[in-house]
Order: structure tokens, then sequence, then C-alpha cells
């Protein structure tokens, strides 16, 4: 009776190896490979577009960044929820982390825009909505950005009579010298840095 026991003991070792590689000294290419992953770093790639807001709320902007350059189509920039801590951000930072759909599928929350964006440029009528803080903190934070086009293309004439400006380019430490179109408000202050 022990004979039959270490025969099927036996049979089962040896039925069992090749699911557990035991004993398998043969040089086998299949088993003999190490599979690696590679994980794409979205931080690294400088080519993403997409879109801010979504047009249920009437905030749609088309945008892209490709080698620096942050392209922003016309539309409505999203109003920025929330306490005062989400502005000083920076709006536009905020935007493109919380409402920004990537194309590519990559979520923006892995991309680090405010490193990567070197020129911001709107290409078409960029409004900003009326709320608490107006155009505040609207390029904040955007330190590595030395150049923006086109700024006569954003709209700032839905933010009312008492609008403000303040820190609009707070945190733009590669910024040396920028061309503001006259904007049409009443009242209005521009801080930077």
């Amino acid at each position: 009776m022990k004979w039959k026991l270490s025969l099927i003991v036996l049979g089962l070792a040896v039925g069992l190896n090749p699911l557990f590689g035991l004993g398998n000294n043969r040089h086998n290419s299949e088993n003999s490979r190490n599979p690696t992953v590679a994980l794409a770093d979205s931080t690294t790639n400088s080519d993403y577009s997409g879109t801010l807001g979504s047009q249920a709320d009437g905030t749609l902007v088309k945008w892209d960044l490709k080698n620096g350059t942050l392209t922003l189509g016309g539309g409505t920039l999203p109003i920025v929820p929330g306490p005062a801590w989400n502005i000083a951000q920076g709006q536009l930072l905020y935007n493109l982390k919380k409402t920004a759909i990537v194309s590519d599928g990559t979520s923006p929350a892995n991309i680090d825009f405010a490193n990567l964006i070197t020129k911001v440029n709107i290409t078409g009528k960029l409004s900003v909505k009326n709320s608490t803080f107006g155009a505040s903190y609207l390029f904040a934070n955007l330190k590595q950005v030395s150049q923006y086009s086109n700024l006569q293309n954003l709209d700032l004439s839905q933010l009312g009579t008492t609008v403000s400006l303040s820190n609009m380019f707070a945190g733009n430490n590669a910024l040396t010298t920028i061309v503001l179109p006259r904007f049409n408000l009443v009242a209005s202050r521009i801080l930077c840095k």
C-alpha cells in the first residue's frame, strides 16, 4: 500500500512540475525570459490636447500643449469653484487639472502643467465669466511662462464693473516683460509676482 501512495505522490509531483517549475533545469526560452513592463511617464510628454469645461454649462474651450506652448481656442473658461485657495493656485492651472479632458486619455492630474507650459497663446475670443474673484489669479503660478500671445483675445466684458485682476500673473517667475492690451474695464488692478 505504501508503494501505491508513493507512486501517486510521484505522479502528482511530475504532473504538477510544469505548473510550478519544480526541478526544471532545461533551458527553455519561454521560461528564461523575465518579462518587464515599461510604464509611460506622462509628465515627460509635452504634447497634449483636449477641452476645458463642458458644453452643458456653456464653458467649453479647446486647448493643446505642444512643445511648451499652450494654445487656448475661443470659448468661455469655467468658473473655479470653492474656497479662495482654489483661485490662488491659478484659475487656468486649476481648470487644466480639474476640468480638462485630455484627448489621449491621460489623467490631467498626472500632467505637470506648471512646468511644461512656457508660452500661452490665445487664438480665439476667450471669455471669463463673472464670479466673486473675476480674473484674479487667472494665469497665476505658470512659473515657466515667459510669453503671452494674443491677450487682446481675452474677453473680460462679462466681469461687470467691480472687476478684479489682482495677481493675474502672480508666480510667473519666468515672465520679465508683458504687453497688455487695453481692457475696457471701469475698475481694475493688475499685480504681478
